[in-house]
Order: C-alpha cells, then sequence, then structure tokens
C-alpha cells in the first residue's frame, strides 16, 4: 500500500512539475513575441519623434509642397518629392530591365534544364549571387559596369542614373529568380501535362497554363524585388553623389538619366554626419525616412493583399479590368499572328457559318500543320536562353572581376590581408567575426522563442496575424532606418561605446544588425518549425509527453536542418550589411579591438575608400576586401546547400572516420602477416581462443587487429571450429 502510495506521489510530483515547466516556457515565448512586437512599435514611435525637430525647423509646407532643394537653408525649402522621383525611377527602370531577364531565367531554369544535379548548381549559383553585398556590386559598377553603360550610351561619366539602374537590376535579379523558381515548385506540374494532353504543346503549356497559375507568386517576387530595390542604400550612394535636383530637373529626361542626383536613401545615408547640420537637418532626415518606411509599407500591404484568397465573385470587376487591359496591349500581336498563320498555311477544310460539318477536321488540321506553335516556341525558347546568358554572363563577370583583381590586390606589397593593425584589411575580417558572433548570440534564441510562439503556441488567429505583419513589416524597413535607430538608441542614449554617447562601437554595430535580421531570421525558423509534421506531436501527446518536452525533445531535433540552414543564411546577410554598421560600427577601426571600440567591417571598409585621396591605395583595399567576402559568401552558400541538406550523412561519416581511427590507434599491431593470412575473410580475422590466450588478447576488449596498414575485426571461435568457420563464410 506503501508503495503504491509513493508512486502515486511521485506520479503527481512529475505531472506537478511539467505544468510547471509548460507554464513557464509558454511564459517565456509569450514574453519574446511581446518584447518583438515592442521593438517595431518602438521603431516607428522613434522615428517620428525624432523627426520632430525636422518638421520644426523646415515646416511642413517646406517639405512637402516647395519646388526646392537646398539642405542648408531652412527657409527655401528642402522638398522630399526631388529624391523620392528619383528612389522611384531608378528603382521601377531597374523592375522594368530585372523582371523580363529574372523570370525567363527562372522557366529556362526549371523546364529547360531537366538534369536535376545541374538544376540544383543553377540555383545555389543564383542564391550565390544574391548573397553577394551590395558595396560590391558598387565597385563592380564603378570599376567595370559603368565605364561599358557610358560607352553604350555615350555618357560622359560612369557615375550616373543609367548605371546605377542597371546595377540595381542586377542586384535584384537573384531576388526575382529564386523566388519565382520558389512560385514554380509550388505548382502541380500536372497542370502542362494536361495542356499537352488537350492538343497544346509543351512551351505553350508552360506559358498559357502553367505560368498562369504562377502569376500571383511571380507579382509577388517583383514587389518584393521593388521593395529591396527602393531600400538599397549604400551600393547607389557610391555611384550617385549630386544634390542639385533643380537644375537637372528643368533640363529634360536625358539629362536626368546622364545624371549623378541621389535617390532619398542616399541623401538620408550622406547627410547624416554633415559637419553643417544641426537638429534640424537631422530630424529632416528622419522625416525622409519616414517617407522610405511608408513606400516599403505601402508595398509590403499590396503584397499581403495580392496573397489573400479571394473568390472571382468578389474581385470581377478587376478581372474585367484586366482583360480589357490584356486585349487593348495584345490587339496588334494577335492581329499579326492571324495573318502569318493565314500567309503560312492553307487549310483545305473550308468553314461557313452555315457550314460546321468540317469543323473537326479543320481543327485537326490546323493544329498539326500549324507554324505559329513552331515559330512561338522558337521564340520563347530564344529569349529564355537569352536571359539566362544574360544573368549567368554578368555573374562570371562580377565573380572574374572580384577574383581576377583582388588577387593582384593581395598580391600586393601593400596588401593588409594578414595584418591586425588600425584599418587594415586583417582587422576588418576580424571585427566582421565579432559582429556575426554577438549577433548569432543574440538573435538566435530570440529568434527561436518567437518561432515557437508562433508554430506552436499562437492559437488566436488576431494576435500570431497582427505578430506576423510585424515581423514582414520589420523585414522590409530599409537597413538605413535601423542605423538612424541604432545611432540614436545604442550610441546617443546608452552609450555603448569607449567614447561614451559621442562614438562608435562593434557593440552597437552588433545590437543594430541583430534587428536587422531577426525578421528573416525568426521567418526561417519558423518555417523549419512548420515542417515537422503535425502527427509527430499528436503521437507525443498521447504518449503523455507535454508540449513543451514534444518542442524540445521531438519538434526542435526534426526541424534542425532547417535551422542551421537559417543560422547560416542570416550570417550571410550580417556579411552584406552595409548601412547600418557604416551608422554605428563606423568607417574607421581603433588600434586595439575590443568590442566597445570602433571598428571596420569588410563592407564598410569598402565604402570607406571612397574618402581616401590616393585612388590607386583605395582601390586595391576595395578589391582585396570584395575578394576576401566573396570567398565568405560563397563558403556560407556551399555550407547552407552542399553540407547541411547531407548534414546526417556527413556526421555519420565523420562519426566513422573517428571510430576507425581510435580503433587503429588502440588496435594491438600483429606483425606475423603469414600465420594470420590463412585466418583472414575480407575485413575479418578469425583467431581461436587458444591463440587469443598465446598473444595475451581479452576477448571482451580487444575486438580489432592492426596487421600492416589495415584493421580487421576479430572474431573469436572454439579451436576445432575454426576451419569449419572460414569455409563457411568462403562459401
Amino acid at each position: 500500500m506503501s508503495i503504491l502510495n509513493l508512486n502515486s506521489q511521485q506520479t503527481k510530483k512529475i505531472i506537478f512539475n511539467k505544468k510547471i515547466k509548460d507554464k513557464l516556457a509558454k511564459t517565456l515565448v509569450i514574453s519574446f513575441a511581446w518584447l518583438f512586437s515592442i521593438c517595431f512599435i518602438g521603431l516607428v514611435v522613434f522615428i517620428i519623434i525624432r523627426s520632430i525637430p525636422g518638421f520644426e525647423a523646415y515646416g511642413l509646407k517646406n517639405i512637402f509642397w516647395s519646388k526646392n532643394f537646398n539642405l542648408a537653408d531652412y527657409a527655401v525649402g528642402s522638398s522630399v518629392w526631388f529624391p523620392l522621383a528619383i528612389t522611384l525611377l531608378v528603382s521601377f527602370g531597374a523592375i522594368i530591365i530585372a523582371a523580363p531577364i529574372g523570370i525567363k531565367t527562372a522557366t529556362f531554369i526549371k523546364f529547360r534544364i531537366k538534369n536535376k544535379r545541374l538544376q540544383k548548381f543553377f540555383r545555389v549559383t543564383i542564391l550565390a549571387l544574391a548573397g553577394i553585398p551590395s558595396v560590391i556590386f558598387g565597385l563592380f559598377a564603378i570599376q567595370s559596369l559603368g565605364p561599358a553603360i557610358s560607352f553604350v550610351f555615350h555618357i560622359d561619366t560612369v557615375q550616373n542614373i543609367t548605371t546605377s539602374m542597371f546595377m540595381l537590376a542586377f542586384i535584384i535579379i537573384p531576388t526575382i529568380i529564386s523566388l519565382t523558381l520558389s512560385t514554380y515548385d509550388g505548382i502541380d506540374m500536372r497542370l502542362i501535362e494536361n495542356g499537352i494532353g488537350m492538343g497544346s504543346s509543351y512551351t505553350r503549356s508552360i506559358y498559357k497554363i502553367f505560368k498562369k497559375e504562377a502569376r500571383g507568386g511571380i507579382i509577388i517576387a517583383i514587389i518584393i524585388a521593388l521593395g529591396r530595390a527602393i531600400g538599397e542604400t549604400m551600393a547607389i550612394s557610391m555611384i550617385l553623389s549630386d544634390q542639385g535636383y533643380q537644375n537637372i530637373f528643368g533640363t529634360g529626361f536625358l539629362q536626368i538619366m546622364h545624371s549623378a542626383l541621389r535617390p532619398l536613401g542616399a541623401v538620408i545615408s550622406a547627410n547624416m554626419f554633415a559637419e553643417n547640420g544641426g537638429e534640424g537637418l537631422r530630424g529632416l532626415l528622419y522625416v525622409y525616412g519616414i517617407v522610405l518606411f511608408v513606400a516599403i509599407m505601402i508595398l509590403n500591404g499590396l503584397v499581403t493583399y495580392l496573397t489573400r484568397k479571394r473568390s472571382k465573385k468578389t474581385y470581377a470587376w478587376f478581372i474585367k479590368l484586366e482583360k480589357s487591359l490584356a486585349y487593348i496591349v495584345c490587339f496588334i500581336p494577335d492581329q499579326l499572328k492571324i495573318l502569318y498563320e493565314k500567309i503560312t498555311h492553307r487549310s483545305q477544310y473550308k468553314l461557313h457559318v452555315n457550314n460546321l460539318d468540317n469543323l473537326n477536321n479543320y481543327i485537326t488540321d490546323r493544329i498539326q500543320n500549324r507554324k505559329l506553335k513552331r515559330l512561338y516556341t522558337i521564340h520563347k525558347l530564344f529569349f529564355e536562353s537569352l536571359a539566362f546568358m544574360v544573368a549567368f554572363a554578368f555573374l562570371a563577370w562580377i565573380s572574374l572581376d572580384i577574383l581576377v583583381n583582388g588577387i593582384k590586390a593581395i598580391n600586393l606589397p601593400t596588401s593588409t590581408v594578414v595584418a591586425y593593425t588600425k584599418n587594415t584589411t586583417g582587422q576588418a575580417t576580424i571585427n566582421t567575426l565579432i559582429i556575426i558572433i554577438v549577433a548569432i548570440l543574440i538573435g538566435l534564441p530570440f529568434s527561436l522563442f518567437v518561432a515557437i510562439y508562433i508554430n506552436e503556441y499562437a492559437k488566436n488567429k488576431w494576435p500570431k496575424k497582427v505578430l506576423l505583419f510585424f515581423i514582414d513589416s520589420f523585414g522590409s524597413t530599409p537597413s538605413i532606418i535601423f542605423g538612424m535607430f541604432g545611432l540614436v538608441i545604442f550610441i546617443e542614449i546608452f552609450g555603448f561605446t569607449s567614447m561614451g554617447n559621442i562614438g562608435k562601437s562593434l557593440l552597437a554595430g552588433a545590437l543594430t544588425i541583430t534587428l536587422v535580421v531577426l525578421p528573416t531570421f525568426t521567418r526561417s525558423i519558423q518555417q523549419s518549425l512548420k515542417a515537422v509534421p503535425m502527427s509527430i506531436r499528436e503521437n507525443a501527446y498521447g504518449l503523455g509527453c507535454s508540449k513543451w518536452e514534444t518542442i524540445v525533445k521531438l519538434v526542435l531535433p526534426q526541424a534542425k536542418k532547417g535551422i542551421i540552414s537559417a543560422i547560416v543564411l542570416t550570417i550571410g546577410r550580417i556579411v552584406a550589411e552595409t548601412a547600418p554598421l557604416y551608422l554605428t560600427a563606423g568607417l574607421s577601426s581603433a588600434q586595439s579591438i575590443t568590442i566597445l571600440n570602433p571598428g571596420q567591417t569588410l563592407t564598410t571598409r569598402i565604402y570607406a575608400q571612397l574618402y581616401e585621396n590616393n585612388t590607386n591605395i583605395a582601390h586595391n583595399v576595395m578589391y582585396e576586401s570584395a575578394f576576401i567576402t566573396l570567398w565568405l559568401v560563397i563558403a556560407l552558400i556551399i555550407i547552407a546547400h552542399v553540407i547541411v541538406p547531407y548534414f546526417e550523412f556527413i556526421k555519420h561519416d565523420i562519426k566513422k572516420w573517428f571510430k576507425i581511427l581510435k580503433n587503429y590507434l588502440r588496435a594491438p599491431y600483429m606483425r606475423d602477416i603469414k600465420v594470420f593470412k590463412p585466418q583472414i575473410y575480407q575485413k575479418h580475422l578469425y583467431l581461436t581462443h587458444n591463440q587469443a590466450k598465446i598473444m595475451g588478447y581479452n576477448e571482451s576488449v580487444n575486438k580489432v587487429a592492426k596487421i600492416g596498414l589495415k584493421l580487421y575485426e576479430i572474431r573469436y571461435v572454439d579451436d576445432e571450429q575454426i576451419q569449419k568457420e572460414l569455409l563457411k563464410v568462403r562459401g
């Protein structure tokens, strides 16, 4: 009876402990979710508060209804519409170039490359291009792309809007390709088979059936890429440096395209530390930040709107409008197609309103002999191939440019790759690694707990939707705004620097970059948790496991591969960022490396060379930093897409190799090979109990023997049975 009572008490205690752990865990993850929401709301409130001096100094009229732009004179006016117009011009121009190339390249990779390994290679290559920091694109645009664009368009200088437009297009092409491929992967391939079964060609089935189904995802990919283009700051700042909007805007569109007028993000970054600027100018820049933030939020809201499930009945007006526009746009091409078909093929079957007896024969003859179908396939395949070649030719061009010039720069006597003193590439590499480590140590648990709350605990739809909106809005916020936030909060208010609230520091940079990567980090982990089958959780609950036990012991191990991939991709994002670090960690390094001292990272070191007087030194430093950064990005891509998918196999092979090495080092060495050669079969050595006793082998300990350079597993047998055993295994 006492035993039963004791067991009952123990059971109650275990259940009580499980409930306490569950409540504590739930409270913890909810706290992190609320903290994330507070961070987002705090960012918005902070920008509004910091913009008040700007409104007071310049006035609402001078910011939004002025036709002048002069940051130095409060009374003249500093219209936000001038730089915003340049932002939209450059961004939409980049989309016009990038969208057709990106979509057709994705179509070529998905449908024309049949070899799965080759297809994966091109996908990984595109991701490598997407991971290249934008400042490297800026360097490439100044040194290689810019001269080519200037030669083709007969422009006097490489620093112009046309060059920045093409550069920005190549920055966002990988985003469009990868998101379009993700959309294609989520659509049933049997749609194409159904089209072919109905008499359509393979190419026409792709474009008329499959791509129509993927249209929503493709539009979202373009809008996300547009948001990336609008939010890009540092690469554009390397090319565009003029603020004389009034002088250029009245001279015509061509002169605007040939000018170096700054977009909104570049105006913010260039004037944040202006010598003649006070609180009024800083406040105005925060006003510009609000405008940029609102523009991105509008795009984010548009994406949310387009991803909603909607019925054709509810949006009949939209579909009718879309069809009307399509009819107007396609009227002339459709008439040309009809004319081409009449010229190239005359059917032997004639149709008339009063005679439809030959209808089936006419349709069969038209399908079999329609030359337009072959022309359609050739036309689509040609432009897909052309887009694919352009995208990968550019990748090869930028890679070779960085590799060739980077190797030259590293081999110069002035190279500082292995130097770790002030303002050296070696120190910049160490600083980059420090920021990565600090950001991951802070960001991983934060993102993990928020992701667990969203996926495992958030049952109420309203709080979950609000939190996801905050995450997505946070993720689409331009990084320059995070830099402005970090500058004030972590430096001017908390003083996380060795010089108090007037310096810069790696810690402030790491904390700011943590805020930048939190949304994508959280979303990536949440998707990994979502991919774990619900049946695993249900089976665990059925066996008496608590929710927290199920998450820790079953869900997280199952999602381990996805979480590792999320960490690797987040590290790539940290390496690629420049704007937040430029404002918080600084463009110059201290003599010694400490977390409270300022320090260049690899990307800010490239950007800092724009202010170097000696152009030859600046050129070499840029390329050696870009070379190290490129290899770091390539290594991360290989880890994420080659090593992580085969992590379990690699771990098994490593364990096996260590076991073999351990056995080899511990195994007794048998010198007389001839004596034991007849007793060896494949990887096994058959020893009698008597032989083991003579050699002093402990049968429970000595399981492996070393003969020459090979290891053999020992099998102990009776003296009388050894020949029978050998005959048996040898057949």
